[in-house]
C-alpha cells in the first residue's frame, strides 16, 4: 500500500512538472474580456497575460508611460495607444499594469481600457496580434493559467464559470459558495482525514509488532474511512438535487380554461405583473427563466 501510494504521488509530481514547463514556454495571451455591441459601447477592456507583457505594453504606449506602470502598479494611467510600427494613435485610454505574482493568472498581465468603438478594438487586437509572442488567448485560457499557477482551485473556478453563466439569484449565491471557499473548506477536511488515516496505516507497516503501537489504529482507521464515505455519499446526494434543481429548474405548465386565472396566479408567484399573456401575443410569446422570489 506504501508502495503504490509513493508511486501514485511521483506521477502526480511529474504531471505537475509537466505542466509548469509548457506554461514556462507558453505565449504571452491577450483578449476582449468585455462584450462588444455592433454600435460599440462606452468602453471595453484588453486583457494580456505572458512573460512579454511589459514587452508589449512598452511598445504601445512607449517608455514615459512604462514608467509610470512600473512604479505604480495595480493603479490606472492615463496613456496614449499608438501602432508601433507607424506610431499612429489609435486611442487614448487607461492602462493597469500587474507584476507576477500579485495578478489574476499569477503572472505579469495588464488591462487596457479603451474606447469600445469595433474600429478600436479590431486594431488594438490586430496590432497585439503583430507582437513577437502574443497570440489570441483560448476560451478560458486566462482562469485555466489561473488555475495551473495556483491562483484558483478547481472548485473556485468553476464557482467562477457558473457565476458568469448564472440567470438567476439562487444560480448567483451557489456560484458564490464554490467562489468563497466553502466547498474547498469541506473538501481539505475530508482530505486531512484520509491523510490522517493514511500515515497511521504506514505506522502499522512499518513498526514491528513488538514495538508499541496501540492495537486499536486499523479499528479506527476503518471506522473513520466508514464515516468519510457516508459523509460524501450524502454531500454528493444532496449536493446534485439542489444543484440540478437551481441550475435546470423545474418545467411546470399552468393548464386551465380561458379566464380563469392562469396569468393571475402566475402573477401572483412571481409577484409582478409582467407575465401576462393576451390571445394575440400568446403564439409570440417565448420561452423565459422565471425567478419566483423566496
Amino acid at each position: 500500500m506504501l508502495n503504490r501510494f509513493i508511486s501514485r504521488t511521483l506521477i502526480f509530481k511529474s504531471h505537475v512538472t509537466q505542466i509548469d514547463q509548457i506554461v514556462r514556454k507558453a505565449s504571452t495571451i491577450y483578449a476582449l474580456s468585455t462584450g462588444l455591441s455592433g454600435k460599440g459601447t462606452a468602453i471595453a477592456v484588453i486583457r494580456i497575460s505572458g512573460d512579454a507583457t511589459f514587452n508589449g505594453l512598452s511598445l504601445l504606449v512607449g517608455n514615459k508611460s512604462c514608467r509610470k506602470l512600473e512604479t505604480n502598479p495595480r493603479k490606472a494611467i492615463l496613456s496614449d495607444l499608438n501602432h508601433p510600427g507607424t506610431h499612429e494613435l489609435i486611442d487614448k485610454g487607461l492602462v493597469f499594469w500587474f507584476p507576477k505574482p500579485n495578478s489574476y493568472t499569477g503572472e505579469d498581465t495588464a488591462e487596457l481600457h479603451v474606447h469600445g468603438s469595433r474600429a478600436v478594438v479590431s486594431l488594438l487586437l490586430r496590432t497585439l496580434g503583430k507582437i513577437s509572442d502574443f497570440k489570441p488567448a483560448e476560451e478560458g485560457e486566462f482562469t485555466r493559467r489561473a488555475f495551473i499557477n495556483g491562483k484558483l482551485n478547481l472548485i473556485e473556478a468553476e464557482g467562477l464559470s457558473s457565476l458568469i453563466s448564472s440567470q438567476t439569484d439562487a444560480q448567483r449565491r451557489l456560484a458564490m459558495q464554490a467562489l468563497d471557499g466553502n466547498v474547498s473548506k469541506l473538501y481539505t477536511q475530508w482530505r486531512q482525514t484520509v491523510l490522517k488515516s493514511i500515515a497511521h496505516l504506514e505506522a502499522i507497516i512499518n513498526f514491528s509488532e513488538d514495538e508499541m503501537i496501540d492495537e486499536t489504529i486499523l479499528d479506527k482507521v476503518q471506522e473513520e474511512m466508514v464515516q468519510l464515505k457516508e459523509s460524501i455519499g450524502k454531500f454528493l446526494k444532496e449536493a446534485s438535487r439542489r444543484s440540478e434543481l437551481i441550475k435546470g429548474g423545474v418545467n411546470m405548465a399552468i393548464i386551465g380554461l380561458p379566464n380563469v386565472g392562469k396569468s393571475t396566479l402566475l402573477n401572483k408567484l412571481c409577484k409582478s405583473e409582467q407575465h401576462f399573456v393576451s390571445f394575440w401575443n400568446f403564439l409570440h410569446l417565448k420561452r423565459k427563466i422565471l425567478q419566483l422570489p423566496s
